[in-house]
């Protein structure tokens, strides 16, 4: 099951390695106001209670993952108070159970900030304007900012120097396993042992912490809650008194021999193996009566039994009567449906009505009925008394005081324990639950005993102001939706759901830390400590004075001096704009301290687990800068390290590469390790300083047998010219694991680009999605043409540059090899960097993408490609039938016959490294689906909308939204339909904030190309709300609302292309006063079309939309102006369709006003048309120079008039399909 969103943050965890005194600042008193400015987070944190400005419910929580591997999730998404912060870097999310908030730097920095640290605070600056200032936190040594917008973001001076002590926050400090194998216990419902350890066996309690099966046969004794629930009558014949004839055994004879074959022991059957296909098998029987009604007056229990999971789900029936019945199974149908376990065949008893068969039918499953008497073949009687047994059990372990009558809201605990220890049918290796619900995470959702009585906290804006600050509650359930919180029910028998509680079990004990834990556990830490010494040698004597002041409570010794650690940079859409800042040489790090049992020896080179990661992309995915800075000590326990690798493999789902801040992880210790850490553990040391030696030498003269491209070579500080050394920019380490390549261990140097002033023009010429269209239209319009796509990676490197660059890097993290070979030590300066000049492309630089452009055309001109005259990014061939759009690296070829695309793609091989679609499915982010037989092509992106609705937290609509835009309201019985008043206008309707104005324009900008791409029909919507975003009111937001439920509605958007004679056709519309503030829209649909075939309908290639400026004097003045507004649109593509080898003819354009079409073929004297004479006479010329044919249809023919004005739902629905193919209704 995937996850909406993997967000990667270091939150919750202050580790820090040593004790330091630091001058720090005062912290205010209530730290909930403040936040961490955390570089280490791409997203920000709120805890409950910070100050924000708004809260929106979010329909699928983000996942947020902590170093040690446990996820926390998001429940609301808000906007910080902070007004001076860019917009799209104050949106943050609640995340409750995070002990600081945490302010993105990252967001800060993809916003345009700059980020200052120093000593005593922090600065966040905006177009030179300092935004936001913070303090040190004199207890974490960590930067606060204020999350008040009231000034209060400025340093404040301390009273006194504090002494930092270092903290580890955990969950599990409990080492009484025995309490809290007894809670689990409890919590399962008093399961019976054997069934228990074998789900524990199984793996199926792998997000139960210290949950193991030696552990509960060692601490769980028989009781009597157990026997309660699960005592059977004791079965006949097991160790009988009866005699009988006994046997003599056979003598045992002790041979060695080899066994000989048995005699006619012929092959009688042939095995075979096969996929068993789900069955979807649905089995249902009711309980009889509970002895006592439930207090929301319910009697009865439905179960229902689900074969293909093996999955037993109960739900509660006031009576047996045909209406509750068909709640239930419409409840559980959804419920099945929505997991992905669709009923096929529903099994039931015959106590049913018409109404049931008559659902099931509706639900497209079959049913049948048991044979009458004969209730053993219904699965579900089975299934009945298992749960019954539970259910007894898990009653008999709650106290007295818990109340019968709540046996109702029992049931979802009952269910979950239950399948939890239940297999899997499908699949064995999942429990019934897992498969259904996906992995539990007792962590994130805590459980306990059903009844536990507890204390509840009662928020003080529930209680008075003498009023007692919690309340008695019981326990039934986890709060499955919400992030570690339970459900109880208090004595009124309210249902509350809180995140504040303490548990007050009447038979068991809860578990807690005690001191003698905290000391039993520092013990064996320090044990482990002593075992696994380091190589270096120990200061005997600092240990000892650091334990005795630990002990004692004596002062301290002077602390070392301090060393500033550079977290490491998320992944992110840009460079940073600050260079790294200058580290210092580190010391010799100190082996991190680890617990658990011993590392086993691998028997073949030892090579760290890799995240995916895609190198190819190294100038907008890089590490840190800084890679020569000592690194804390990391405490990780090797049973969490495993957890945090399973996670990544077992899940069914795979992490977004860009919600990670490093790409290589320790398969032993599950750290996330950079180059420089590397280099600090032996057992990596020598395979990544190889290949990190590999690239430098790639990049200059060679290493070993590896030819060197002469990108960069090394100098001295002092052959740089002075008017240079202000462009010196830094290099950035990049590691990363590809098991699928040669050399698995890949390192890349990357250039950081932000801090190059490169003079000359960087901007590159590409194809548009028009140029792409025509294209694809031109494909299948040519027999025997194919689509095809090449990649070319590597595409900016190595490209020679008009000047050099200059870069610097630590000599410390250079691998010896290259410092011998290229004498390195006497180019170093006296603050150990090594220096490079940079004379072809690499990754980073600005200039490599025009220079890369400008290279590929003279090597590609010796080949006989050239770039069209008119058209950017359209390339041909001399001679062969080929075409090709360059857009970035990525070629969309049409071809006819293969050989002309394996031309090229050698061509381009010459130089780079190309990869082959030769399917072309994918091309400009749109997914193709051709029909060569047929001649057609589907042009659809299907994840974009619901990718776009989750981004903006937009629900889906209660009601089908047919309408993207209000229309106006007819006027029924009136001959003139005059305008509506203006409702958006800023008089009407209040006005917007600017962060809801940017909100507007995002979802405008998002929405834009995915219309001019798939979906036309929002064209009319997109433009009217574009026109009024920048003075946007409550209006405009209700109607982007109405946009979103729209797309929602409809969010899969195709435009099918046909094969046509490549001849470009138009129709041209104009609506006369029908937008804000008196103006007119013009409108226009380019397609192409078939020679002397005017009722040819194809898809279209561009949309024309939009408002014109001016306000037209009349109806015949606004179909003018669109008549010419769709002509001038049309030159550009008339001379890309020649570009491409289709001649054009006049060019056929429709339109269904008389008085535009008399103006034009001088059928009409123009009168009081002088405002109109520029337009005319520009048609009149293009007309008598053989470029436009104009002619006259009737509106309802016309295919502009739907992009040229807002229209009701009903005709939205009419004529949908004539704008955007449905491959369901088509069929």
């Amino acid at each position: 099951r995937c996850d909406p969103a993997v967000n990667v943050v270091k939150a919750n965890i202050p580790l820090l390695c040593s004790s330091t005194i630091f001058s720090g600042c005062a912290n205010p008193p209530n730290l909930n106001t403040t936040a961490l400015l955390d570089t280490a987070a791409n997203i920000s944190l709120l805890a409950n209670g910070a100050p924000s400005e708004r809260a929106n419910s979010q329909l699928t929580p983000k996942s947020v993952m902590q170093p040690k591997g446990d996820r926390l999730f998001t429940t609301e998404t808000l906007l910080l108070l902070l007004n001076k912060v860019p917009l799209e870097a104050r949106e943050a999310h609640r995340a409750p159970g995070i002990t600081n908030n945490l302010l993105s730097a990252s967001a800060l920095a993809d916003a345009g900030c700059e980020l200052f640290f120093h000593q005593t605070g922090c600065e966040v600056s905006l177009n030179g304007e300092i935004i936001l200032r913070g303090w040190r936190d004199p207890d974490t040594r960590l930067w606060r900012v204020s999350l008040l917008a009231d000034g209060s973001n400025s340093i404040v001076p301390a009273e006194q120097d504090i002494v930092q002590s270092p903290t580890v926050n955990g969950i599990y400090e409990c080492e009484n396993t025995g309490d809290l194998i007894q809670f689990y216990y409890a919590t399962m419902g008093y399961p019976v042992l054997s069934t228990w350890t074998k789900a524990i066996d199984k793996g199926y309690f792998r997000g139960w912490r210290g949950l193991t099966s030696d552990r509960v046969r060692r601490f769980i004794k028989p009781n009597e809650q157990c026997e309660q629930g699960h005592m059977d009558q004791r079965r006949t014949g097991i160790r009988s008194t009866k005699s009988s004839h006994a046997v003599p055994p056979p003598d045992i004879v002790d041979t060695m021999e080899e066994p000989t074959q048995a005699p006619q022991n012929d092959k009688t059957n042939m095995v075979f193996m096969t996929i068993a296909e789900a069955e979807g098998q649905l089995f249902t029987d009711q309980t009889g009566r509970f002895p006592v009604t439930s207090n929301r007056g319910n009697n009865y229990i439905v179960l229902f039994y689900v074969v293909d999971a093996n999955f037993i789900k109960s739900y509660p029936i006031k009576s047996r009567h045909r209406t509750e019945l068909l709640k239930a199974y419409d409840d559980v149908y959804k419920y099945l449906c929505i997991r992905g376990y669709r009923p096929k065949l529903h099994r039931l008893d015959n106590e049913t009505s018409k109404d049931v068969e008559d659902f099931i039918a509706e639900q497209n499953a079959k049913h049948q009925y048991t044979p009458p008497d004969i209730h053993r073949t219904n699965i579900a009687e089975r299934m009945i008394r298992t749960w019954k047994n539970h259910m007894c059990a898990v009653r008999a372990g709650t106290p007295k005081t818990y109340r019968l009558s709540n046996w109702c809201k029992d049931l979802e605990q009952v269910d979950m324990t239950l399948n939890m220890m239940r297999p899997c049918t499908q699949n064995p290796n999942l429990s019934a639950y897992e498969a259904m619900e996906g992995m539990f995470s007792f962590d994130a959702t805590p459980m306990a005993p059903i009844g536990t009585e507890c204390m509840i906290h009662v928020k003080p804006s529930k209680r008075h102001t003498w009023g007692y600050h919690s309340m008695k509650a019981w326990y039934f359930a986890p709060a499955l939706k919400h992030y570690r919180c339970i459900k109880v029910v208090t004595d009124a028998g309210a249902v509350r759901t809180t995140d504040t509680f303490k548990f007050l079990h009447h038979t068991l004990p809860v578990p807690k830390v005690s001191s003698t834990n905290r000391i039993v556990k520092a013990t064996k830490h320090l044990r482990q400590a002593i075992d696994d010494s380091t190589t270096t040698a120990p200061d005997e004597l600092q240990a000892i004075e650091n334990l005795r002041a630990l002990l004692l409570g004596s002062p301290q010794p002077p602390p070392l001096p301090e060393t500033v650690v550079q977290p490491a940079s998320l992944p992110q859409a840009e460079t940073s704009d600050l260079p790294p800042p200058e580290p210092q040489i580190a010391q010799p790090p100190v082996q991190s301290v680890q617990t658990g049992s011993p590392t086993r020896k691998p028997s073949h080179r030892q090579s760290p687990h890799a995240i995916p990661f895609n190198d190819d992309e190294l100038d907008a995915t890089m590490s840190s800068g800084t890679d020569d800075l000592p690194l804390p000590q990391r405490y990780n326990l090797r049973s969490q390290a495993r957890h945090i690798i399973q996670s990544n493999i077992e899940d069914e789902h795979g992490i977004p590469d860009d919600h990670f801040a490093f790409a290589v992880i320790d398969e032993e210790t599950g750290n996330p390790l950079e180059y420089k850490e590397l280099m600090k553990l032996d057992k990596y040391k020598r395979i990544w300083s190889t290949s990190y030696a590999n690239e430098l030498g790639r990049l200059t003269q060679g290493i070993r047998d590896i030819p060197g491209t002469n990108t960069m070579f090394y100098i001295t500080k002092s052959e740089i010219p002075e008017d240079r050394r202000k462009d010196i920019t830094y290099g950035r380490i990049v590691v990363v694991v590809r098991p699928q390549k040669k050399e698995q261990e890949r390192t890349r140097l990357t250039v950081g680009g932000n801090l190059i002033d490169y003079p000359w023009e960087v901007a590159t010429p590409t194809a548009d999605l028009t140029t792409a269209k025509l294209l694809f239209n031109s494909v299948i319009s040519t027999p025997g043409a194919v689509f095809v796509v090449l990649d070319c990676k590597n595409f900016y490197l190595q490209t020679p540059m008009k000047r050099p660059e200059f870069m610097r890097l630590k000599l410390s993290l250079i691998p010896q090899e290259i410092i011998d070979k290229y004498k390195l030590n006497d180019k170093v300066d006296d603050r150990g960097w090594i220096y490079v000049r940079i004379e072809q492309g690499m990754y980073g630089l600005p200039q490599a993408g025009r220079l890369a452009n400008e290279l590929l055309a003279k090597r590609l001109d010796k080949e006989g490609y050239y770039q069209c005259q008119y058209t950017p990014g359209l390339w041909r061939h001399k001679w062969r039938p080929i075409t090709f759009s360059l857009v970035v690296d990525d070629f969309g070829i049409k071809t006819v016959g293969l050989s002309h695309a394996k031309h090229l793609k050698n061509a381009l091989e010459k130089h780079y490294e190309v990869t082959t679609d030769w399917k072309g499915n994918l091309f400009c982010g749109i997914k193709l689906t051709w029909d060569y037989k047929n001649r057609t092509v589907d042009l659809s992106m299907p994840d974009y909308i619901p990718k776009a609705l989750t981004r903006f937290q937009h629900k889906p609509p209660s009601k089908p939204q047919h309408s993207p835009y209000k229309s106006a309201p007819i006027q029924y019985g009136e001959k003139i339909q005059l305008a509506q008043h203006d409702k958006a206008s800023p008089e009407n309707s209040p006005k917007l904030s600017e962060d809801k104005i940017k909100h507007i324009q995002q979802i405008v900008g998002t929405l834009l190309y995915y219309s001019r791409a798939v979906d036309p029909t929002l064209a009319a919507a997109l433009s009217t709300i574009a026109s009024q975003q920048s003075h946007g009111t409550q209006a405009v937001m209700d109607a982007c609302h109405q946009l979103l439920d729209y797309v929602a509605t409809h969010p899969n958007g195709t435009i099918r292309y046909c094969a046509s004679d490549m001849i470009l056709a138009l129709d041209t519309d104009g609506s006369y006063l029908s937008e804000p503030g008196a103006k007119s829209r013009a409108a226009a649909y380019f397609y192409l079309t078939k020679k002397d075939e005017p009722e040819f309908h194809n898809g279209s290639v561009l949309i024309l939309s939009s408002i014109i400026k001016h306000i037209m004097a009349s109806a015949s003045e606004t179909e003018l102006a669109a008549l010419f507004y769709g002509c001038k649109e049309a030159i550009p593509l008339r001379n890309t369709l020649e570009e491409m080898g289709h001649p054009q003819p006049p060019t056929p354009v429709t339109t269904d006003n008389s008085t535009a079409i008399g103006l034009t073929m001088d059928t009409m004297t123009p009168k009081a048309s002088k405002s109109m004479d520029m337009r005319f006479q520009w048609l009149k010329s293009r007309r008598a120079q053989h470029l436009f044919r104009y002619h006259w249809a009737k509106g309802t023919t016309n295919r502009a008039d739907y992009p040229s004005k807002h229209h009701s739902a009903a005709h939205h629905q009419r004529v949908r399909s004539l704008y955007v193919y449905d491959p369901v209704v088509s069929t």
